[in-house]
């Protein structure tokens, strides 16, 4: 359900949409396959049988997980030129400070020190759904390859106002 506590002790509403509220799912309990097929699967011709139901659903299952296994392999070959490009700035900007330490006899200068090196990342269209998932893959691809990664979302970030 929702919930509207007050974690930061200061009386502001935490929670204060449903889409800030925090849902707990139960997963339903299983029911057999045959049960499945016959409320979901309805006869498309006046004499199916429900084990002719049943290997029709079983069919389209099998063609689902073909579909999105072949979905998840387009997906991941198109991130894998831009990962890779986002893989050699970020190495790039590591191997230039390296380079900085070692041109001033092992101390990063001050004018380095206070700077983060930053990649800001522009993703086209408006399913954040989408978003989410292609920078979950991306964070997890930079970390694979050793590198430290920060993963900031909009949620994450107060907003201020215009005056502050």
């Amino acid at each position: 359900g929702w919930t509207s506590s007050d974690p930061r002790g200061d009386g502001s509403a935490f929670a204060d949409s449903v889409s800030q509220g925090v849902f707990v799912l139960r997963k339903a309990p299983a029911v057999s396959k045959r049960v499945t097929a016959r409320k979901s699967f309805f006869p498309l011709v006046p004499d199916e049988t429900h084990e002719g139901m049943e290997a029709r659903r079983d069919a389209y299952l099998r063609c689902w997980r073909d579909t999105d296994a072949h979905i998840e392999s387009v997906l991941r070959e198109a991130n894998q030129d831009a990962f890779e490009k986002l893989t050699g700035f970020v190495r790039g900007g590591f191997e230039r400070r390296q380079a900085l330490v070692a041109a001033n006899h092992g101390t990063l200068p001050q004018h380095a020190a206070q700077r983060i090196p930053v990649g800001l990342v522009l993703a086209g269209g408006v399913n954040s759904d989408d978003h989410e998932e292609t920078f979950s893959k991306l964070t997890a691809h930079l970390r694979r390859v050793g590198c430290h990664t920060a993963l900031l979302r909009s949620r994450d970030l107060k907003a201020r106002g215009g005056g502050a």
